[in-house]
């Protein structure tokens, strides 16, 4: 969808001059946008038979067939909508059902499930930040956790956004801190760079300093875990003693988010966090096809293993080709180009090719860092990997 910049008519805008003065704010920041070369625009679906790394269904399980079947003979007598918030008409039978599930899964005492991660973390900055509060967070932590945070209004002296998994930086801060309670806020794999937290060390610095550890498990959970639980599940640490954001849009193939706690910090939320207390509740057939997801993903170990071997086997054969990524690291896998047209080209290129993944640029990631991001998943088979090897390689040389 492209925004018009165009002004309205001379009679247009006499008769609604408050939409033309609108337009006229509009147009003028969409022009930035160009001068910038940075208008986004809805991307189309890829092919079936191309290769399509753009995605985050890890697990590959919005292509199961028997997923499908069970879901559509679970929500058979559900309405497709809640009704309301959960606090009113809304709370249906299946989100406490889901709840306790997912409870089990990631081995907490409870779970409070909402419509994203975004209105997630949101929700937990929002409810959970006051004056008596410090707050530390990964600079590179997602924009939902940075706009929790700047929602809660901060004071500068109480938010510290510490160097990307710099644990000498958050100790010399925390160190310093006199609040009565310091918040550290981290994702367990990070989005655009595909590397993951020091959780076992993040643990221990909160121990030390009167500190409560938050997790966004975005993009581990499902894939990493015993039972896809998550990298809190691989840590040496009691699940039972952070909190953790648990999305489902992407490892569970769905959508929606856990908050993971103690049941007097469910209890909490319940009366006070306002992304959940003010909407309307999930559909129920959502909440209804995540408890199928679930069960199936327990028993997912082979596409793990499956996932874990061609991630060690790109980033292993990138590496060699000459191209800068490390040879151990997630599933998401950055290849930073730098130059925001030479990005772009290594983009179309690829899709001339058949081989979808986007060029990720600022304000995404800071300037001089765009790159192409590679989301693997376990739906992809050795030739796949052996063609998408070939065509970078191709590039590499070339561009």
């Amino acid at each position: 969808m492209t925004v018009t910049t165009e002004l309205p008519s001379t009679k247009t805008r006499s008769r609604q001059p408050g939409w033309a003065a609108l337009q006229q704010i509009v147009a003028k920041q969409m022009a930035r946008i160009d001068r910038q070369g940075r208008r986004r625009e809805l991307p189309k679906t890829p092919p079936q038979n191309s290769i399509d790394l753009t995605h985050n269904d890890y697990l590959g399980l919005r292509q199961r067939n028997d997923l499908q079947a069970k879901t559509r003979e679970a929500i058979a007598s559900l309405p497709m909508g809640s009704g309301g918030s959960r606090l009113l008409g809304g709370n249906h039978p299946v989100f406490n059902a889901l709840e306790a599930d997912f409870s089990k899964l990631k081995g907490v005492a409870a779970s409070l499930y909402f419509p994203s991660g975004y209105t997630a973390n949101e929700a937990i900055c929002r409810a959970l930040i006051n004056p008596a509060v410090a707050v530390f967070c990964d600079e590179l932590n997602h924009a939902s956790i940075m706009d929790g945070i700047r929602l809660a209004r901060v004071s500068p002296e109480r938010k510290t956004l510490f160097p990307h998994n710099d644990m000498d930086a958050l100790e010399v801060g925390l160190a310093k801190s006199q609040a009565k309670l310091n918040l550290v806020m981290t994702e367990s794999v990070f989005s655009m760079d595909g590397d993951f937290a020091p959780l076992e060390k993040l643990k221990q610095l909160c121990d030390r300093y009167q500190g409560i550890l938050i997790v966004d498990e975005a993009h581990g959970l499902g894939v990493y875990g015993p039972q896809g639980e998550g990298c809190l599940g691989d840590a040496d640490v009691d699940p039972n003693e952070v909190i953790s954001i648990n999305p489902c849009g992407k490892g569970l193939g769905a959508s929606g988010a856990f908050v993971s706690g103690p049941e007097w910090l469910i209890e909490y939320l319940i009366n006070t966090a306002r992304g959940f207390i003010y909407t309307t509740a999930p559909s129920p057939w959502l909440a209804a096809g995540l408890l199928q997801t679930l069960d199936m993903v327990a028993t997912m170990a082979a596409e793990r293993a499956w996932l874990k071997h061609i991630t060690t086997d790109v980033r292993t054969r990138l590496h060699k080709i000459g191209y800068k990524v490390s040879t151990s690291g997630s599933h998401i896998l950055p290849l930073v180009i730098g130059d925001e047209s030479q990005a772009l080209a290594f983009e179309s290129k690829l899709k001339e090719q058949g081989i979808f993944c986007k060029a990720v640029r600022p304000p995404t990631v800071p300037a001089g860092t765009s790159r192409l991001r590679l989301s693997l998943h376990a739906g992809l088979s050795q030739s796949e990997i052996d063609q998408l090897i070939y065509s970078l390689e191709r590039l590499y040389h070339e561009l």
